[in-house]
């Protein structure tokens, strides 16, 4: 065995203890990843590759989407219209049950519950 496959099993090792006792994967991974790197490759090397990928991640487009989507939760939440559209997802019965099931799926079985009957008085002549 070469000296990588063992700095490899002791990694795996490790990764799997650190999960089992409770830190948190990304922790263990970034501590792991530093601590190896400053053995194999000296610390000032270790620490020079973690800046460069921090940085390539932070800025890309990608990590954007995170505080969007919750921006979308709540502007849907003060709108109402997370309401208005949770409350027509219970318009549909789709199985004959007081609440939706996916056990009927054709178009047959798509019947709207009448939820607001509006009854038309017809002009008297």
């Amino acid at each position: 065995m070469s000296v990588n496959e063992i700095y490899a099993i002791i990694m795996v090792v490790a990764l799997l203890g650190g999960v089992i006792i409770g830190f948190p994967v990304a922790f263990v991974m970034a501590g792991l990843g530093l601590f190896f790197g400053a053995l194999v490759g000296g610390i000032d090397l270790a620490s020079y590759q973690a800046t460069l990928n921090t940085y390539g991640v932070m800025s890309g487009w990608s990590l954007l989407a995170i505080p969007l989507f919750v921006y979308m939760g709540v502007v849907l939440e003060k709108a109402q219209i997370a309401d208005f559209t949770w409350g027509y997802i219970f318009y549909w019965d789709l199985s004959g049950a007081d609440l939706p099931s996916l056990q009927c799926l054709s178009p047959h079985c798509l019947r709207p519950v009448p939820v607001l009957q509006v009854h038309r008085l017809s002009p008297s002549a």
